[in-house]
């Protein structure tokens, strides 16, 4: 048991990346990406907001057990995020895109 608690918490940002790439431990990866959220709202493998992204197009019945957190997600990157965040105007359109996706998945739970 304590190898499998080792791996959970030593799990990276390209190990969760692949688990909602290939739908395995899809529970676990909502968790962490979460996680990964919470820690820098721009958290993904190849864009900002990637995980943002992977959480609104996940299975709505395997979202519902995180509700509490994922209502709590779209305040918390509000109060997260500002302007010198992107280089570019496109990408913070881009990122504001997939917080609106998340946001619309939320509505849904």
């Amino acid at each position: 048991m304590a190898l499998f608690l080792h791996f959970i918490v030593a799990l990276y940002i390209n190990d969760v990346y692949m688990m909602f790439t290939q739908r395995e431990l899809e529970d676990l990866a909502i968790k962490k990406a979460i996680e990964f959220i919470l820690e820098d709202p721009l958290a993904g493998e190849m864009w900002d907001g990637q995980f943002l992204e992977q959480l609104a197009r996940a299975p709505i019945n395997k979202l519902k057990v995180y509700v509490k957190q994922l209502k709590e997600l779209p305040d918390w990157i509000d109060n997260n995020i500002d302007d010198s965040m992107w280089d570019f105007e496109f990408e913070k359109d881009e990122f504001l895109e997939r917080c609106d996706e998340v946001k619309q998945m939320i509505s849904k739970l």
